[in-house]
């Protein structure tokens, strides 16, 4: 029943009110399979997803779930923000990482740019992309197709994965794009799923953990 209100959400308009939430569970309680589901409801329903991870293996694996999905295995691109190409392919899913989508707001344009470097150029390009979304909208044209954005929910696997500035990124996307939307009416949903109690390293998970011992301990809460 829990996976499918979660699921359900997925009928909502695109002009709707925008939607965050936090989906807090343990392991093994079907958190990947209900963010397929999930957006397998929202494709559906005639709307697209940008479904993000932190790390390729993450990926990799959110990637095999699509390309076994009967219905989602003809609706998805793994490279989004490799060329401006992808535009003209319409799909409904678009699968990447936090790092490569910040590495094309720090571009300006829809390109990757290196896959090489240690994990401090990592941290630099995503602080350098939160404060170019903080200070200039402009630079989110990148994800307007035409009249309307190329995504209007972003699903999160694995949140919990995710530092502080990484997590600021997403949500302040997600935000920065209700409010710059081209006809004024666009909502971007956000759902992220996580396991608050699974190991924090590295810096990993203080954002989400941080709201839950301050009182986020239910099943979902507001991002």
């Amino acid at each position: 029943p829990e996976q499918e209100e979660y699921v359900n959400i997925g009928t909502v308009k695109i002009d709707d009110p925008p939607i965050r939430q936090i989906v807090m569970a343990g392991p093994g309680t079907g958190k990947t399979t209900t963010a397929i589901r999930l957006t397998e409801n929202i494709v559906k329903c005639g709307n697209k997803v940008l479904l993000l991870s932190y790390t390729n293996s993450a990926l990799s694996t959110l990637k095999k779930r699509i390309r076994a999905h009967p219905y989602l295995n003809t609706k998805y691109h793994s490279e989004p923000f490799a060329s401006k190409n992808v535009l003209k392919l319409n799909r409904q899913v678009l699968l990447s990482t936090v790092d490569q989508m910040a590495r094309a707001i720090q571009t300006g344009r829809l390109r990757t740019g290196s896959r090489g470097g240690n994990q401090q150029n990592f941290d630099m390009i995503i602080r350098n992309a939160l404060h170019i979304v903080e200070n200039d909208a402009s630079v989110l044209d990148i994800f307007f197709e035409g009249s309307g954005p190329m995504f209007n929910h972003i699903i999160v696997d694995e949140a919990q994965m995710l530092d502080d500035d990484r997590a600021a990124l997403v949500r302040l996307i997600a935000k920065k794009l209700c409010i710059n939307s081209i006809n004024g009416n666009v909502s971007c949903h956000l759902t992220m799923f996580c396991d608050p109690k699974q190991t924090i390293s590295n810096g990993t998970g203080r954002w989400l953990v941080e709201l839950y011992n301050t009182g986020y301990q239910n099943s979902t809460s507001k991002v």
